[in-house]
């Protein structure tokens, strides 16, 4: 009885291992692969990081290209359309390209460089701060008359044509003290 147990669980377990030893063909043949091997090596084959299977699968993240199963996970690290959030004000999440290339146009923490040509490097909501200390930014012409802005030059020559108006009820104000100031001189 020992000796046919010991029979029969040797059969068994090369009954086990046979199937392992079948060749089969890729079951992505019908993606490009044209992989034939044994059994026991398919799962091998399969896997993502370091199968050898050349089907061409498409992206998870719909960017509309397709890639051999084994350089997928390369393409997942740099796809345009794979999840990202902002990396300055983490409030924003959407696609890689989406917050590399427009939600940076406006996020107010990106960091850019100082208008004035300074060199600095500020988050844009900071922008109006830092013009108020920036070595190379210059008062407004018409601070005389109250206009308390402080720009750099190319700023400066935009802020000038917007407050035009602004600008000339400046002069007009500081033009009546300075007259009543006169004809209170002239009295005394």
């Amino acid at each position: 009885i020992k000796l046919e147990s010991k029979l029969k669980s040797k059969l068994e377990s090369k009954i086990e291992i046979f199937p392992l030893y079948l060749q089969v063909k890729c079951p992505k043949q019908n993606l490009g692969c044209l992989w034939q091997g044994e059994l026991g090596t398919l799962e091998k084959h399969l896997d993502p990081v370091h199968g050898d299977c050349t089907a061409d699968v498409p992206c998870k993240y719909d960017c509309g290209r397709k890639f051999p199963v084994g350089s997928l996970d390369d393409h997942y690290r740099t796809c345009d359309k794979r999840p990202y959030t902002c990396g300055h004000c983490l409030g924003f999440s959407s696609t890689y390209a989406e917050v590399t290339g427009v939600h940076c146009l406006t996020c107010p923490r990106y960091p850019i460089r100082c208008p004035n040509g300074c060199l600095a490097m500020i988050q844009r909501r900071n922008i109006q701060k830092h013009n108020s200390k920036c070595p190379l930014a210059v008062h407004c012409r018409y601070e005389f008359a109250g206009c308390t802005t402080k720009l750099g030059q190319s700023a400066m020559d935009q802020h000038l044509q917007e407050n035009t108006a602004q600008h000339l009820g400046m002069v007009e104000e500081a033009y009546r003290r300075l007259t009543l100031a006169c004809d209170r001189d002239a009295d005394k």
